[in-house]
């Protein structure tokens, strides 16, 4: 899981780029290290548990309207991510070019309710009593 004490980790990536103009194309995005700089410290790795699981989606673009591509396959079962996914095809006589977008991103439960104080006024002011659950 994801949080403020556990440090940096990569949630999701994504790729974009113009679909060729002749045919569709297979390309793989695999991933083999993450590092980051903080501050002006060194470069240090960022873990990557292997019971992490990504998943992906391809969304193509054309005349300004977005729709889904064929979906990616994933290239193993845990770790980084690597995946291969359908470019999708342009129409070469078409002024407006396609463009895809392979997003990859790690699968995470559900966000845990935040807990919160609220006064009295707030409460009477959202016609809440203690206990409900009020989005914000």
């Amino acid at each position: 899981p994801v949080s403020a004490a556990g440090g940096l980790a990569v949630t999701g990536i994504e790729v974009d780029g113009a679909a060729p103009s002749d045919y569709a194309r297979k390309q793989r995005v695999s991933v083999s290290d993450v590092r980051v700089v903080a501050g002006s410290g060194p470069e240090r790795p960022v873990p990557a548990p292997e019971s992490t699981r990504w998943d992906a989606a391809m969304t193509l673009t054309e005349y300004g309207e977005v729709r889904p591509g064929k979906p990616p396959v994933r290239n193993g079962a845990s770790g980084l991510p690597d995946f291969t996914y359908d470019t999708g095809v342009d129409n070469e006589n078409n002024w407006d070019p396609t463009s895809g977008t392979l997003r990859v991103t790690a699968a995470r439960p559900k966000a845990a309710v935040v807990k919160a104080v609220a006064t009295d006024a707030y409460l009477k002011s959202t016609n809440a009593k203690l206990g409900d659950e009020i989005d914000v």
